[in-house]
């Protein structure tokens, strides 16, 4: 019973690097009545074969590096923007009386920065985006598929050090000062190795995994002939 249940834990400890499909084979009623079957009968070095064979299936490096350059277009980093903003709230729900007051603050906001005060230090008295405001309205870096179409819209356009005039999105109104600009790339080998490494290591184990699997049935099925 305990060499059963090391050897278990082990197949299972195997499986459970990550590949969902794994642990989704372990469910299936079938591979538990094999596994069961083979564990009956001293089938024992079938599982600890088919262990080793998912624990050893790691990706060299020219496996890698072949991968890369064969799909060079899944690693090309997308242009990222920097910006900040002073963010009052109107989204579509918000009564009119709300929107033209709102309206009035941002431009208000908009000449106070025009004359020369500061744009940080105003979307940290003003802002009303919680997550940014402590910053200075800092966003971070971002691609177009992170931010809304209305806002990007604005962002593409502008120059680095830019603040434009109060926007107006499905959110609500904001000023926006674009702080910097990365262009898109490539990005060298060395940058996406590990995520590569992964990606071919997980496909690995799912085919051992479906190889494994349908050999215990195999076995299964001759061990179940065998007693009839």
């Amino acid at each position: 019973m305990k060499r059963r249940l090391l050897i278990t834990l082990s197949v299972t400890g195997a499986c459970a690097t990550g590949v969902i499909c794994g642990e989704l084979l372990l469910c299936l009623p079938a591979f538990r009545n094999a596994t069961g079957i083979l564990f009956k009968r001293g089938h024992l070095l079938a599982l600890a074969q088919g262990q080793r064979m998912i624990s050893q299936s790691d990706a060299t490096e020219d496996e890698c590096r072949n991968f890369y350059e064969t799909h060079p277009q899944n690693f090309v980093q997308c242009a990222r923007f920097r910006a900040s903003h002073l963010f009052l709230a109107a989204p579509p729900e918000t009564p009119p009386e709300v929107v033209e007051s709102k309206q009035k603050m941002i431009e208000a906001l908009a000449d106070r920065i025009s004359h020369g005060e500061n744009f940080g230090e105003l979307a940290a008295a003003a802002s009303e985006d919680e997550a940014t405001k402590t910053r200075g309205g800092d966003l971070g870096f971002f691609s177009e598929s992170r931010m809304p179409p209305d806002f990007f819209s604005v962002i593409v356009k502008m120059r680095v050090g830019e603040i434009s005039r109060p926007i107006r999105t499905r959110l609500g109104f904001h000023i926006v000062q674009l702080t910097d600009f990365k262009p898109a790339r490539q990005t060298n080998f060395e940058e996406v190795q590990p995520e590569i490494r992964l990606a071919i290591n997980n496909e690995k184990r799912r085919e051992a995994l479906q190889n494994l699997t349908a050999d215990l049935l195999r076995r299964a099925k001759v061990v179940r002939r065998s007693r009839t």
